[in-house]
């Protein structure tokens, strides 16, 4: 049938469209006519006019005789056809269609009618799904809400007033259910989220508030929403949310908060004990360590020589035991910090390495220092630290290494820009399965190697976790009998590029005989050798070495070890000097520290030079410069006795300590220095001894009966301060805290020196002697009215007058309100606001020259930010006498530009 120009597309839709002219005749209809009403489908036809399509829809759909009813049923079709903008639902035979009638500019109509047969499942369906979610609401106890805010309607469900309570009494609350519920402080909180959720594109929130249960308690919610309309002038029309009871989750967390800080109080009560602890054994330690040396520089028979040197012995062994527990206990605590300086790598490892000499020479083993060439010669970390991990990783292989080498090496990664230290030794090794446990704490790869070995085993756990910090990590790769390898790097800062240092002309070419029986040592000789531009050769023993001496008797220097098997360097140094042939050749003997060279015995047999393992190259090249430069005469560069600076004697100490031991030690040692010296048993007794006469030092411990000796200090100080006559007295703490930053905590209290025990004489007379070379006569106070005046500030801060003019105004301007408050918070203890605005004023005093003041806020910043006393009225009174001056030189400043 023809479908008059409606293109084919329109049969696709889910719609009956016809089309009709002003003449109310048909020009155009889709498909989905004839499927919609299958009685038209022999009778439509393009050209029909509405009349005569309304009779064919009705005979098709109303099997009756009643012509009348017929009738009338047209007029009422023809009727609402007509209308513009109509439409209206029509119930057919399984099928409901959705009719719209619209007429056009010129004056046509067009009739749309949609099928809505699957509405109903839709809205049943949607009806189901609501209903099911609301049942799944109710069951879970999650509450539901609904707030239209302009008609104030709040619709909850059942569960939600189960959450609170309360009994359903309507079926519509108002806004206000919530606010007359909800914590006071948390009102605000939810009304600003509310409100910043209106003015965002996703206007989603959450938030945990506190609402009140009918049985008087507060109950935690967890409030969710999301705001669903705005009006056109942007405010909240509707809201809708859930709310679920988080009561118990809060309890939890409350619970791990208190676990937490109850851990926490927990640690510091453990790091508090670990320091008690280590005063406590400390001070006897000191007693023993003290006597046992006194007593061995007394006349004693061999025997009593012998155990008098094993009871120093354990007490060594038992104060590193005590060190490395403290030091694990800092770590665990996060109380060790970095410091960072620059120094010279190359001295810092000579220096550690040879002081591990001795024991390497006990086994018989030979101790090795291995550093690259292009290793910088500087280096930026901690070097208490460095030196800390490498001793201890060297100590160790010491220990586990029966026969054969330890190796130190540091090369450079120059891909990565780091340090690579490793230890080698040929020791024991370790298995497989047991490598990561060396690592744990109070751990070592089996419990025999404790027993037989010793140790606490934390030292590797110090070391992994003080690499750790540096930015490094320590591995280690190992096979039991063939030794282990530990190894790190660390970061290597940037230095300025050094040109290749030019080797001396009278050593380039030169030609060296190395005799030493390990071969790593002869490896990193003949590598030193290389770099100085010398030509080595190496020999593995006495009678290698004669056989190439005899093959080439012109080696102008022979390097002998003087420990080797058959026959040693000494025997050797004697076959050669024995050579008319080889009397051009220059001897420098190599030996560990601890092995004895007698110097009439060298000199005898001719011997140019005597140096120490591991060798440093610095003092090789020098040995062999002065060497080659000589003729006969015996080494110009034999050891010197060292410049001894002068020592202080004479000098009137007072000696505050409670202990009966440590004050007899102590006596000792202030006798052997030649010091005269009185004692007090506690702070009270040293503050009525200072009355008595002027002393030159006072060496005061910490932890006395009566009076502490921090609190005898700090009485010491505030006479001072406010009595100018009295001269600032010198303080020792001699104490057996030793944890870290009690140094530093000392220092900033008062003392102006610092000795941990155990106490040696070496240290005790160091400390006497550097403190009494400070230079501890008051600075010259600058007064604020001495501050620089308006040309030198201007040169200082870079700007010119009218800047300063403005600078100067504005720091005027809230100077003397950020004094008021400061004062308001001293008095009030209030320690965060005291450190912030000292902190905040001492920064731009500082830049106008206000000295005294800037030293004044600095002292209450530091005190504020440690928890130190703080003298409110003291510093008050100090505060207003510095802010006045500072005020008047403010109005000087501003006069005079």
């Amino acid at each position: 049938m023809p479908q008059g120009k409606m293109p084919q597309e329109l049969d696709a839709l889910r719609a009956a469209l016809l089309v009709y002219d002003a003449d109310e005749r048909l020009v155009a209809f889709n498909a989905r006519v004839e499927e919609f009403y299958p009685g038209m489908a022999n009778r439509i036809k393009t050209g029909m006019t509405l009349t005569e399509l309304a009779e064919g829809f009705i005979a098709s759909a109303y099997m009756s005789d009643d012509s009348q009813n017929k009738q009338s049923m047209m007029n009422s079709l023809l009727a609402r056809c007509r209308l513009d903008n109509h439409s209206e639902l029509r119930e057919m035979s399984g099928r409901t269609l959705y009719v719209q009638h619209t007429r056009t500019p010129d004056g046509g109509i067009v009739s749309l009618h949609t099928d809505m047969s699957g509405l109903d499942l839709i809205t049943r369906s949607r009806e189901q799904l609501h209903q099911d979610f609301l049942l799944a609401a109710e069951s879970t106890l999650i509450g539901i809400w609904d707030w239209h805010k302009q008609s104030d309607l709040l619709q909850v469900n059942d569960a939600l007033l189960t959450l609170l309570g309360y009994p359903r009494e309507t079926w519509h609350y108002a806004g206000s259910l919530f606010d007359t519920i909800i914590h006071p402080d948390d009102r605000l909180a939810l009304q600003q989220l509310l409100a910043d959720a209106s003015n965002q594109q996703q206007p989603v929130f959450e938030r945990e508030i506190r609402l009140l249960h009918r049985n008087g308690s507060y109950r935690w919610m967890l409030l969710s929403g999301q705001v669903i309309s705005l009006s056109v002038e942007g405010e909240t029309l509707r809201v809708i949310g859930t709310l679920q009871d988080i009561t118990k989750r809060k309890e939890a967390e409350q619970v791990s908060l208190q676990a937490v800080a109850a851990a926490r109080a927990a640690n510091e009560a453990k790091s508090a004990f670990l320091a008690n602890m280590s005063h406590e054994i400390r001070t006897p330690m000191n007693g023993i360590l003290g006597m046992t040396q006194l007593c061995l520089e007394t006349p004693l028979s061999d025997e009593q020589r012998e155990y008098m040197t094993l009871v120093q012995h354990s007490a060594r062994s038992l104060l590193r035991i005590i060190n490395d527990i403290l030091d694990y206990s800092k770590i665990e605590a996060g109380k060790v910090e970095l410091d960072e300086e620059r120094f010279e790598l190359r001295p810092f490892l000579q220096s550690m390495m040879r002081a591990l000499m001795p024991i390497a020479s006990e086994k018989d083993l030979e101790l090795l220092l291995n550093i690259a060439p292009d290793v910088p010669n500087v280096l930026t970390t901690d070097n208490v630290r460095l030196r800390q991990v490498l001793t201890n990783l060297v100590s160790n292989a010491l220990k586990f290494t029966h026969s054969g080498e330890v190796e130190l090496s540091v090369t450079r990664q120059d891909e990565a820009a780091r340090l690579r230290f490793q230890v080698r030794d040929t020791g024991i090794g370790i298995p497989q399965d047991k490598q990561s446990l060396i690592f744990e704490s109070f751990s070592q790869a089996d419990t025999s190697t404790t027993r037989r070995y010793g140790g606490t085993g934390l030292g590797l756990t110090i070391s992994a976790r003080l690499v750790e910090m540096m930015g490094g990590e320590l591995n280690v790769e190992s096979e039991p009998g063939r030794g282990s390898v530990f190894h790190f790097s660390l970061p290597l800062p940037e230095v300025p590029v050094v040109s290749p240092s030019v080797p001396p002309p009278s050593l380039v070419g030169v030609t060296v005989l190395v005799v030493d029986d390990n071969a790593t040592n002869r490896r990193l000789m003949s590598d030193m050798l290389r770099n100085m531009g010398m030509k080595p050769t190496t020999a593995d023993s006495a009678d290698a070495a004669l056989a190439l001496l005899a093959q080439n008797p012109h080696f102008a220097l022979i390097l002998l070890d003087a420990q080797m098997p058959e026959k040693d360097g000494m025997t050797l140094a004697r076959e050669i000097k024995a050579d008319a042939r080889l009397a051009a050749s220059k001897i420098v003997m190599l030996s560990s520290m601890s092995r004895f060279m007698d110097s009439g015995q060298l000199k005898r047999l001719g011997i140019q030079y005597f140096l120490s393992k591991p060798v440093d190259q610095y003092e090789l090249k020098e040995a062999m410069l002065a060497a080659l430069a000589t003729t006969t005469a015996f080494p110009a560069s034999t050891p010197q006795p060292a410049q001894v600076a002068p020592r202080c004697s004479g000098l009137r100490i007072l000696l505050a300590e409670d202990n009966l031991v440590n004050q007899k030690l102590a006596s000792h040692f202030l006798t052997r220095l030649g010091h005269e010296f009185a004692l007090a048993d506690n702070g009270l007794q040293a503050l009525e001894q200072l009355d008595n006469g002027p002393w030159d030092v006072i060496l005061m411990d910490l932890q006395m009966p009566e009076m502490d000796g921090e609190r005898a200090t700090q009485i010491i100080r505030e006479r001072e301060q406010v009595n100018p006559a009295f001269a600032h007295q010198r303080i020792i703490a001699m104490t057996a805290h030793a944890m870290k930053g009690d140094k530093e905590f000392c220092l900033a209290h008062g003392f102006d020196g610092y000795v941990a025990k155990p106490v040696t004489l070496d240290v005790l007379s160091n400390e006497i002697d550097r403190v009494m070379g400070l230079n501890l006569s008051p600075d010259p106070v600058t007064a604020p009215a001495d501050s620089p005046d308006a040309a030198t500030l201007c040169q200082r801060i870079g700007v010119d007058p009218p800047l300063l003019q403005e600078l100067l105004a504005l720091f005027d301007d809230h100077f003397t309100d950020t004094v008021q408050a400061l004062d308001a918070a001293l008095h009030a203890d209030d320690r965060q606001a005291i450190g912030r605005l000292a902190h905040k004023l001492r920064g731009e005093a500082g830049t106008f020259g206000f000295d005294e003041l800037v030293s004044l806020l600095q002292r209450a910043e530091t005190a504020a930010k440690q928890g130190e006393p703080l003298d409110a009225g003291q510093l008050s009174a100090q505060l207003l006498q510095a802010s006045n001056a500072v005020t008047a030189r403010l109005q000087e400043l501003r006069e005079s530009l």
